[in-house]
């Protein structure tokens, strides 16, 4: 667990901040829970750390217990966190300093589910002795109490989305000060779908850290090692990624196929492996946070790839592509998913979703092309350094903040 301090010199640039003239402090709020977190993925801590050099003070919040806590790096960032109603054992979390902030489960939880308000009026309620100049939800399971927490606390409030595609959001123009979404398609979408916020919807590219090598193909492995990370659901996807695994073979070639994952589809996974005799040639293996648990876990596991493949159309932003492209790993992506991650032959190499022949051909032609493979991957990961760093998101987030603060004090 990271037991990080605040630093003379971090007290000194938040007295500098609050004391600044002319000079809007800005201390927001930043709402999530478990599964939006495991959607982030090490973002979140790159976030918070950086934002931590421009911003007075940030408040976390999330209600749902969740092992990426652990990665934020409190103190000094405060979190807001659920304890139960009667504690014979206190947790790693709860033994933090006073920027701790615990609030009690409520009798019937059950309520909260069905009444957003209850939960929004909880955290008021807490959230108010501190008071924030901004609410930020992080994805979409936060826009409702980020709404009415806004309304309670008469600050502005942005959005973040993780979903690609089409949304629906009930925002308050008034208060609502951005929908911020990481893929560049979404933006345009969100802005065809609310015009009347088109300018105030903006394209924000999750960020991260990119090594100088690529690890595509260097070194040389005694075998080639393709890596997915994936939902085991009931979606065709897998499937034909291992019938294209047995092309592969047939082709002459001998990957080590690695399924990083779970879910109530495993087992029929598991079988297609057994019945069609490539056992030798695939492992799964559980989602890397539980394979290495450590903050960077996902770029460990990419460190021992050449090949990343998501065979399917995603429906959801997870980082794994955006990690795996930092590392340098070749991407073969389904088309229409982070289409501004992966472009086709310049990028990265893409194909039609679930299509095992396509994705045979593809992956038999790098297979057999080792440089070209390791020129596409560098050229991605070079797309990642130029457009997808973490201090530019840090840098444009904070003007994001910065705008919204003063657009509602104005």
């Amino acid at each position: 667990m990271i037991q990080s301090q605040t630093t003379p010199g971090q007290s000194d640039m938040n007295a500098s901040v609050e004391s600044a003239p002319h000079v809007m402090p800005i201390r927001p709020a930043l709402l999530t829970d478990g599964p939006t977190l495991q959607q982030y993925g090490p973002v979140l801590r790159r976030l918070t750390v950086g934002l931590l050099d421009e911003v007075a003070e940030i408040n976390l919040i999330c209600l749902e217990p969740s092992s990426f806590l652990d990665f934020i790096p409190s103190p000094p960032v405060r979190l807001f966190t659920q304890a139960p109603r009667t504690l014979t054992v206190v947790p790693k979390i709860l033994q933090r300093s006073s920027r701790h902030v615990k609030l009690i489960t409520p009798a019937l939880p059950i309520l909260e589910r069905v009444m957003p308000r209850r939960l929004s009026q909880r955290l008021f309620s807490k959230l108010a002795e501190y008071k924030p100049n901004l609410i930020h939800a992080l994805g979409e399971s936060s826009f409702l109490a980020a709404r009415q927490l806004s309304k309670q606390l008469q600050i502005p409030y942005l959005i973040s989305t993780l979903t690609l595609g089409k949304h629906t959001i009930a925002y308050a123009a008034s208060r609502c000060q951005g929908i911020l979404s990481c893929d560049a398609g979404t933006t345009q979408v969100l802005q065809q779908q609310y015009p009347s916020m088109a300018q105030k919807i903006r394209h924000l590219p999750i960020g991260t850290h990119v090594p100088e090598d690529a690890c595509c193909f260097a070194p040389v492995r005694d075998r080639p090692v393709i890596a997915c990370v994936t939902q085991l659901d009931r979606s065709p996807a897998v499937g034909a990624l291992i019938e294209a695994l047995v092309a592969v073979k047939e082709a002459g070639h001998r990957p080590l196929l690695i399924i990083a994952g779970k879910g109530p589809g495993e087992p029929a996974v598991r079988r297609l492996i057994q019945e069609l005799n490539i056992s030798g040639n695939v492992q799964i293996v559980p989602p890397p946070p539980d394979v290495i648990p450590q903050n960077d876990s996902l770029k460990t596991f990419f460190g021992e790839a050449d090949i990343f493949v998501l065979p399917g159309r995603q429906k959801y932003w997870s980082p794994e592509l955006l990690e795996a492209m930092s590392m340098g790993n070749l991407a073969i992506t389904a088309r229409e998913s982070f289409s501004d991650l992966v472009t086709h032959e310049k990028t990265g190499l893409t194909i039609t979703p679930g299509d095992a022949r396509q994705l045979a051909q593809t992956l038999i032609r790098v297979l057999s092309d080792p440089p070209l493979a390791r020129q596409l991957a560098r050229a991605g990961q070079q797309h990642v350094r130029e457009h997808f760093l973490a201090s530019r998101m840090v840098i444009n987030l904070t003007e994001i903040y910065r705008q919204a603060v003063m657009n509602k004090s104005a």
